[in-house]
């Protein structure tokens, strides 16, 4: 998948590196691959006009108990090694946003009427002071 900064209605939640790349991985690169640096999305999410909401991810092992329980450390000698990845509470966190149960305004008790006024009017004016 490829960032689309033009596109409001994608949210970029996990993009590559700035040297990752996406290709198939056992074949030979012959042209320059689709997907690349930070452009690269891992994950996205998509909420649409209508409100409908999607996510799509590049890898149904994020989602797997091995990644959610495997440990994790930087490629650099000496960094600190962690017990688990961050991959569960990621995609539960998507999970509540995609199924609505986070992330979504409700509005209760609505008023308005024009400055000065109690009285909602029946119909405004673009100059009216609400």
């Amino acid at each position: 998948m490829v960032a689309d900064p033009d596109n409001p209605l994608v949210l970029d939640i996990l993009t590559g590196s700035s040297t990752s790349y996406s290709f198939f991985p056992d074949k030979p690169i012959t042209q320059y691959p689709h997907a690349v640096g930070k452009n690269t999305l891992l994950i996205a999410g998509l909420q649409a006009r209508n409100n409908a909401r999607v996510v799509f991810s590049g890898s149904l092992d994020f989602f797997s108990d091995a990644f959610f329980n495997s440990a994790v450390q930087k490629a650099n000698p000496g960094s600190k090694r962690y017990s688990q990845t961050g991959n569960y509470e990621l995609a539960v966190a998507l999970s509540r946003w995609v199924f609505k149960e986070e992330g979504v305004l409700r509005v209760g008790a609505v008023s308005h009427h024009r400055v000065g006024e109690l009285v909602p009017p029946s119909a405004y004016t673009v100059t009216d002071l609400v």
